[in-house]
């Protein structure tokens, strides 16, 4: 039941900044507070001094007339990493419903403004999550070492890997070539060394030479964005599945590699479209944390 004096606070909780908002229970803003990072995975006390300060600041602001019937986390690893043990009373919480979701899930309930749907993120990693009458479904996001289908880095990936086997079978592309270039490498040995020595967002970053390229309609670069993009495909589709979603199926797409390329974008529309009827919907662009609001739309109608 809507009171219009309830609120709910959601907090997106990354890992290097927390945006905590108050949202009344027709979703308007009362409030919001911008805190420090919190990665629970990285170091789990000082995330935990970070989010309690975060969630204090929040409450503070809370309007006088207004009671928080429910707080709302999304948390980057909690699904791995499990809750930690007295967590709600370390934040300070004890005294109001709570729930702790992840980061993935919040975005969901944002993107897709509570409705059933798909939520496909390819920025430096992927994932994809879905929604279906107040269920959640996630397909991938299990890192670069196990995943990232249809991501930057598995774009820059396979252009890498692209050099060891044009050295394996004896050529040198036009593609390879501007590979090289862009790595200031001249010899396979000093590819796959940068390869393994930089971070992921600067694999991420060969991405780039691959859009522009297939652009060109360069053979080899269209081909490596046909395989990413059906990688990428096949994780969605398993999300439909799992999930039972019917045709039409609502999607939203964020990250780079999908939003700011055309080309690539239709490519994996391609793959999709053979499969199911996809509505393809436009990004909402509204900070994570009104997933909250959606949650407690979807799971916690009756909050008084």
């Amino acid at each position: 039941m809507q009171n219009p004096y309830n609120c709910i606070l959601g907090l997106d909780c990354g890992a290097t900044h927390t945006d905590g908002f108050i949202f009344n229970d027709q979703g308007q803003v009362l409030g919001s507070v911008r805190g420090k990072g919190a990665n629970l995975v990285v170091n789990q006390r000082q995330a935990t001094t970070n989010l309690r300060e975060a969630t204090r600041k929040l409450l503070a602001r809370i309007p006088a007339q207004f009671h928080c019937r429910l707080i709302v986390y999304g948390i980057a690893g909690i699904n791995v990493n499990g809750v930690p043990k007295n967590f709600a009373a370390d934040l300070g919480i004890t005294n109001y419903p709570h729930y702790f979701i992840s980061d993935a899930q919040l975005a969901c309930l944002s993107e897709l403004q509570g409705e059933n749907g798909v939520l496909a993120i390819a920025g430096t990693g992927s994932v994809v999550m879905a929604q279906n009458h107040g269920q959640y479904y996630r397909v991938g996001g299990w890192g670069h070492l196990l995943g990232d289908e249809g991501s930057g880095f598995h774009i820059g990936k396979l252009a890498i890997l692209r050099l060891t086997y044009e050295y394996d079978h004896g050529e040198t592309s036009d593609f390879a070539k501007a590979v090289y270039h862009t790595l200031g490498a001249t010899t396979i040995f000093e590819a796959v060394r940068c390869f393994y020595n930089v971070q992921k967002s600067d694999v991420a970053k060969l991405s780039q030479v691959v859009f522009a390229l297939a652009q060109k309609n360069d053979i080899v670069a269209l081909q490596l964005l046909k395989t990413a993009a059906r990688d990428l495909a096949q994780q969605i589709n398993l999300a439909i599945a799992k999930s039972k979603l019917p045709d039409p199926v609502q999607l939203v797409l964020s990250g780079s590699p999908v939003e700011n390329n055309p080309l690539y974008l239709d490519i994996l529309m391609d793959y999709l479209k053979a499969d199911h009827q996809i509505d393809l919907q436009p990004k909402a662009n509204l900070n994570n944390a009104k997933g909250a609001y959606y949650y407690a739309q979807t799971y916690h109608k009756d909050g008084a």
